[in-house]
């Protein structure tokens, strides 16, 4: 019986398996706090048109017609 009390003070989940409420508020705290430390910023990445690649062969086949 001494065994079980201590795996649930070590884990944070009691015997039935299931998590804590403090385990559970950790873990949203710890997911809020990665989101808002995130650094990767997709709009600073995407492409808002065609390159000047793409234009350059719009500009040969518009001039070949």
């Amino acid at each position: 019986m001494k065994r079980e009390i201590e795996t649930e003070a070590d884990s944070g989940t009691p015997a039935s398996g299931r998590p804590t409420f403090l385990e559970g508020l950790r873990k949203a705290v710890h997911t809020l706090l990665g989101e808002l430390r995130d650094p990767y910023r997709p709009e600073l990445h995407y492409m808002r048109g065609p390159g000047p690649k793409s234009q350059a062969a719009a500009r040969r086949s518009a001039s070949s017609d």
